[in-house]
């Protein structure tokens, strides 16, 4: 759900309080990350504790948050970015160790044949 407008109309139990201590910027596109990312891995992908899980992107919005949810739940999490700077600020979000990987931006298939190929080298 997105939308341009000034005003919307929504049922007041799809509203909740922002903490006191969160500012409104750190919260606002939390509705939407959040959203999607729980929704692929925990609900569509049915993740849980002790998988693993491969991220790519990580350090974008979405990828942030998958690797969060996916480390609230426990799971082993290999993230993909391609500098070791954006790798880092993955790293960052979590408090226990990511397996990272740099990946170059190439053409998808072969992106994928370095993931499989990294992956079995594990």
């Amino acid at each position: 759900m997105g939308s341009y407008a000034e005003q919307v109309a929504v049922r007041e139990s799809n509203l909740h309080h922002i903490p006191p201590q969160w500012k409104f910027k750190e919260v606002a596109g939390l509705a939407a990350t959040a959203t999607v990312s729980y929704g692929a891995l925990a609900i569509r992908g049915r993740l849980t504790k002790g998988e693993t899980v491969l991220i790519h992107a990580a350090a974008g919005g979405l990828g942030l948050m998958a690797v969060q949810i996916a480390k609230g739940i426990r799971c082993h999490v290999i993230a993909t970015a391609s500098t070791q700077v954006k790798l880092d600020v993955a790293k960052r979000f979590v408090s226990t160790q990511l397996l990272g990987m740099l990946l170059p931006m190439v053409k998808v298939s072969r992106t994928l044949k370095q993931i499989f190929s990294m992956l079995r080298a594990l």
